[in-house]
């Protein structure tokens, strides 16, 4: 877990501590180096976890397997179907990355390291806000966006190139930490968490911290039943807002402009319903969308459309059904604490997808480790960790939830 979280912020926080956050050209040639050194670090450990495995002759099930893989599938039957290259770092790792995890027995409850971390990263920032605010501050367009920030302070991106990526990054490391034991480091996790989301200024990221902390506190005192139709009904509502939300708005300045992005990416991803464009698309024609767009239409601002726009339909479905599994392995888990990480993971990632661009299966991506990785273990979690009895339906206190 330690070792993916590392490699998705490695490269930011390289560029954080050297002084040079945001130079492009540091920026290209450091992500080539780590997604070199992390394709090659990540095939060792997936080697040593099975040979670990036959060292202790633990039998390795394959139950959730095929499920974790299928976005890596979708993205690889696009590039074949392109006619692209297949044999390309940033497509394989997703898969490689599921290999090792499920090699390695990795369960749902290490997910709380996700959590420390993130945690972590969050007081590092807010303590370099008050110490060197440059190395921590978005200045780029500072002047256009320091109107969103509710502190009267420059927006905080943490060691990212953007506040909304750090926003992401904080939400979203939210629900990995309510696996933390002890309730009261738990609690403060969860604090320093949401507290740096304020200080990014995303308003999408602040609606979704709320969201997650009013459903954690909830699920506390509800019974698990009624909660898991409270989540099942939000999960249901979200979903269909990531969906038809870019669909269905007209007004081109709609969010804040969004609505000109999505008519945009919706039109390219026409051409290509099935398979979409590739994982390079967007990349290869940066210039295009800037000309088209603004520097603002480089991704789709919707993780739907985003997905669309590079694997077409068939990675949409996949990354669809394996949201829908880990949902289903979280409430069939034995553990109380995974049922309720689970179904509050799953709403936290569809409450900021509608105008942000989350969950994609490629590495190394700064989002990958709070995103899709978790939504991965989960999935691969079953079937050994399902309970065979019925719902516990009393309210889950912080004694009980240690």
């Amino acid at each position: 877990m330690f070792g993916v979280w590392l490699l998705c912020v490695a490269s930011a926080l390289s560029q954080t501590v050297s002084g040079n956050k945001g130079g492009a050209a540091s920026e290209a040639v450091q992500g080539r180096n780590v997604e070199t050194y992390a394709t090659y670090t990540v095939v060792v450990v997936t080697a040593m976890a099975f040979y670990a495995r036959l060292l202790i002759k633990k039998p390795l099930s394959t139950a959730g397997l095929m499920w974790a893989l299928l976005p890596t599938l979708a993205v690889l039957l696009g590039q074949y179907m392109h006619g692209d290259s297949l044999f390309k770092a940033s497509i394989l790792l997703p898969g490689i990355v599921v290999v090792a995890v499920w090699a390695a027995g990795v369960t749902p409850q290490h997910l709380a390291i996700i959590g420390k971390l993130g945690a972590l990263l969050a007081l590092g920032s807010l303590a370099l806000l008050q110490i060197d605010p440059a190395r921590v501050t978005y200045t780029s367009l500072a002047g256009e966006l320091t109107g969103k920030s509710l502190t009267g302070m420059a927006l905080l991106d943490g060691p990212f190139s953007h506040p909304n990526t750090m926003g992401l990054f904080c939400v979203l490391s939210i629900p990995p930490s309510l696996l933390i034991r002890g309730w009261r480091t738990r609690v403060v996790a969860v604090g320093i968490l949401a507290t740096a989301t304020v200080f990014t200024g995303s308003r999408t990221c602040m609606a979704a911290a709320a969201v997650i902390i009013v459903m954690w506190l909830i699920s506390l005192v509800w019974k698990e039943k009624s909660f898991s139709r409270l989540a099942t009904f939000l999960t249901l509502v979200l979903a269909t807002i990531v969906v038809l939300l870019p669909i269905m708005t007209e007004n081109p300045r709609a969010f804040t402009g969004r609505g000109k992005i999505w008519h945009y990416y919706l039109d390219v991803a026409g051409h290509a319903r099935w398979t979409g464009h590739g994982t390079s698309w967007i990349t290869e024609n940066s210039k295009r969308l800037e000309r088209a767009l603004t520097l603002e239409g480089l991704h789709a601002h919707n993780t739907f459309v985003t997905n669309y726009v590079i694997g077409g339909l068939f990675l949409v479905a996949a990354l669809a059904l394996v949201i829908i599994k880990a949902r289903r392995c979280a409430v069939q888990s034995a553990d109380r604490e995974v049922r309720r990480f689970g179904v509050i993971c799953v709403v936290a990632q569809l409450a900021v997808a509608a105008t942000e661009t989350t969950t994609t299966p490629t590495l190394p991506t700064q989002l990958f480790a709070v995103t899709i990785l978790p939504l991965l273990v989960l999935v691969l979690s079953a079937p050994e960790n399902a309970r065979s009895e019925d719902v516990d339906n009393s309210p889950a206190t912080f004694q009980g939830a240690r």
